[in-house]
């Protein structure tokens, strides 16, 4: 059995872990014991790891060249002490908009949430799992299904509240505000406050957010059924699918949100690659 991730990405990532100086060659002579194990078996098992769900100690025991799980750990929460998925991720991103691939004058921005099983740091009161211990991810992606923003919370925030902080954590520039060029952002209903929308509206964004039916602010018939066009929003959940396919981001079993932060850019970075390849 063999795995093995794009080779496009696997160049980016070892770009960055030499940069860095993560990993030493053994072509350079420096003293100390020589590395055993090559760079792109350690970074494949990683990922087999992050796909297949699979503990640390069950890795195949004859893939990626027979590496003890216990040195793939190693170099793996050096990684991601380092960002080095999230800067993967930023520079796969910033390729793609540079190549065109990344429209952002049509958004989509929702939530989701992990249940914790080890994790310490940013977990709160899951409400939709009787309160039960969660973290919140809200992801902002493109018409094509491109994810160009992704935060983490607690999960007992308010969707709303994070919008802002999601939004300035968009990793691609923005195009000014302007009436010719107009910017949407289509959000459900859990967005659909005044606040919420006068956001938007100071960002540059024309918001795409259905009313609540309980709503006290008068609204006209037509501004209703405009708002009401958020037929599209299904490309948000189906990137949530998308991630959903990658076992390991389904529980949270890292300890250190940096490590599931690192492990979530991971996935979002193979799912950029993969759609621009098609």
């Amino acid at each position: 059995m063999t795995f093995k991730i794009n080779s496009i990405l696997m160049d980016i990532i070892k770009s960055i872990i030499s940069r860095k100086k993560l990993f030493r060659d053994n072509s350079e002579k420096k003293p100390g014991r020589p590395v055993k194990h090559h760079l792109e078996d350690i970074i494949n098992a990683i990922y087999y790891m992050l796909r297949c769900g699979c503990p640390w100690s069950l890795l195949p025991s004859g893939c990626f060249a027979s590496i003890p799980y216990k040195t793939v750990y190693r170099y793996y929460n050096t990684f991601c002490k380092c960002n080095v998925f999230v800067e993967t991720y930023e520079d796969i991103l910033l390729a793609a908009y540079g190549l065109g691939y990344v429209d952002v004058s049509d958004l989509y921005i929702d939530c989701s949430y992990t249940k914790s099983i080890y994790g310490t740091d940013c977990v709160g009161r899951n409400p939709t799992d009787r309160g039960r211990r969660a973290t919140k991810t809200s992801v902002i992606c493109t018409g094509n299904g491109i994810p160009v923003s992704c935060i983490f919370s607690p999960a007992n925030i308010s969707d709303a509240k994070l919008l802002e902080e999601t939004i300035d954590y968009i990793k691609v520039p923005l195009p000014a505000k302007s009436r010719r060029y107009p910017k949407y952002m289509t959000a459900d209903k859990g967005y659909s406050y005044g606040t919420t929308r006068r956001l938007l509206i100071n960002r540059g964004f024309i918001p795409k957010i259905p009313y609540k039916s309980n709503s006290r602010v008068p609204v006209s018939y037509y501004e209703k059924l405009k708002s009401d066009d958020t037929g599209c929003r299904y490309i948000i959940e189906c990137l949530f699918g998308k991630i959903d396919k990658y076992r390991r981001l389904i529980l949270r079993y890292e300890s250190k949100i940096i490590n599931f932060s690192n492990l979530y850019h991971a996935a979002l970075s193979q799912i950029v690659l993969n759609i621009v390849n098609n």
